[in-house]
């Protein structure tokens, strides 16, 4: 049985509690449309404020990832990238994505953390929190005197965030408390002081569709699935069909890069393209200038692209990741598995593999033994 955040201080210190990782990265999703953020303006209330990247970026920074998945998950863990360490780029020599020396720079470079300042790459990505009170109230002062430039705020606006959801509970209720607190906080000392809100909005099963449409401006979502081609994987962060910032259009985004050791005699190629293009090459799709596949370089070749667009995701602060998600259960005192560690492959065998502490005859007498009120929180 599943142990809900409600109950997890009750429950997930037990002995019989185990916790399953998944490919699922939480992140905070910021709308992308500026014209939709433009429409629902009123009087007194801002929203195109959030077209600036510094504010974006502020909002991410914001927030301590380690503090937000205690308080509000029961047993998931900080994230910081757009996979997490169950996204393999090696399958058959089991190499994690998240674990290669380029996805861990990436991450360095976005938290802006210095990673040649420390003795391995480990201890640096163990430095990112994601939490820079003193870098968000730069960048809230800066997004701000520029939009105040720009004729896009006043004086006394409101900056009023609608957080979206498919149904209003208390524990979405207490997420959308903890955004409005870190930052409300973080704009202290800073022209918005006092004046940025959130607030939350019911709008059912098409909450994703509508958040896609640019009907609100925060919520909560990401992805699972092709844990084991992360190449592909992009597609939801870069394809309009799929991502959530579905106005950032990836077709003009240019990045220019250097792909090392994939040309004629291993030299490099350096291209400008844009990101859709790069992704077409990076998965041969048709059209695609280069064939950079699993079916034409070796897999750490290709680590370098998936690399470098991971990054350019990450920048633009329309996905900011948040948690890497863990579910916590219980299992009976009844059986066991044969391990708890997690195998993507593999689960934890299952069925086959699980064995019995008891017979029926010996549980029924377990638990009659114990009044028929098994005690699960020791």
């Amino acid at each position: 049985i599943g142990i809900d955040v409600s109950v997890a201080d009750d429950y997930k210190g037990s002995e019989r509690a185990y916790f399953t990782p998944d490919d699922m990265v939480g992140s905070l999703q910021l709308q992308s449309s500026a014209e939709a953020l433009a429409s629902r303006e009123e009087e007194g209330i801002n929203k195109t404020i959030l077209t600036y990247t510094d504010f974006r970026k502020a909002l991410s920074l914001a927030i301590d990832r380690a503090d937000f998945a205690a308080k509000n998950t029961t047993s998931s863990l900080k994230g910081f990238g757009l996979y997490n360490t169950m996204h393999y780029y090696d399958v058959e020599n089991g190499a994690a994505y998240r674990e290669s020396d380029e996805a861990k720079k990436v991450l360095c470079e976005i938290y802006n953390v210095d990673y040649t300042q420390y003795e391995s790459l480990d201890k640096a990505v163990d430095a990112i929190t994601g939490y820079d009170p003193d870098a968000v109230k730069q960048l809230i002062t800066a997004a701000y005197n520029q939009a105040k430039a720009d004729g896009k705020i006043n004086d006394t606006d409101i900056v009023k965030l609608t957080f979206g959801t498919s149904a209003i509970d208390e524990a979405e209720e207490r997420i959308v408390k903890y955004f409005d607190d870190a930052w409300s906080k973080a704009a202290e000392g800073t022209p918005l002081e006092g004046r940025i809100e959130v607030e939350i909005k019911d709008f059912g099963d098409k909450w994703a569709e509508d958040f896609r449409a640019g009907a609100y401006d925060v919520c909560l979502g990401g992805w699972t699935g092709a844990a084991w081609d992360p190449g592909y994987f992009l597609l939801a962060y870069l394809s309009p069909d799929y991502m959530y910032s579905s106005a950032w259009d990836t077709s003009t985004v240019t990045m220019e890069f250097t792909m090392k050791g994939v040309g004629e005699n291993g030299t490099d190629i350096t291209e400008t393209m844009t990101l859709i293009e790069w992704y077409d090459c990076l998965n041969a799709n048709e059209g695609a200038k280069y064939d950079w596949s699993a079916n034409a370089l070796e897999q750490s070749q290709r680590l370098q692209l998936i690399a470098a667009l991971e990054k350019e995701v990450l920048k633009v602060y329309y996905t900011v990741p948040l948690y890497n998600r863990f579910s916590a259960s219980m299992l009976s005192y009844k059986v066991d598995y044969v391990t708890y560690e997690y195998n993507t492959f593999m689960g934890y065998g299952g069925l086959k593999y699980m064995t019995y502490n008891f017979d029926d005859a010996a549980w029924a007498a377990e638990v009659a033994a114990q009044n028929n009120e098994i005690d699960y929180k020791k």
